[in-house]
């Protein structure tokens, strides 16, 4: 029985050491995110981009699944976190 509750233990600390380390690896991921919105947001507002619908339009879809990415991260984040 004590080895049991020694596995069980090993692997709760393994699976503990796995999350935050998933974590950790959210956190830059939604931080590359967020600096490419960023940059795209800044790209959009610029005169010669507003001037050129097709790049706009580009520009806009990659901002909106740059958006969709950070939900689905800050979605598994809030997840891990619990």
């Amino acid at each position: 029985a004590e080895k049991t509750a020694s596995y069980r233990s090993k692997a709760e600390r393994a699976e503990e050491a796995k999350r935050k380390a998933r974590i950790k690896e959210i956190e830059l991921q939604i931080s590359k995110e967020e600096e490419t919105a960023a940059a795209l947001e800044n790209e959009i507002s610029l005169p010669e981009i507003a001037a050129d619908y097709k790049v706009m339009a580009e520009k806009c879809a990659l901002l909106e699944k740059t958006h969709a990415k950070l939900e689905e991260l800050y979605a598994e984040y809030e997840t891990l976190l619990d």
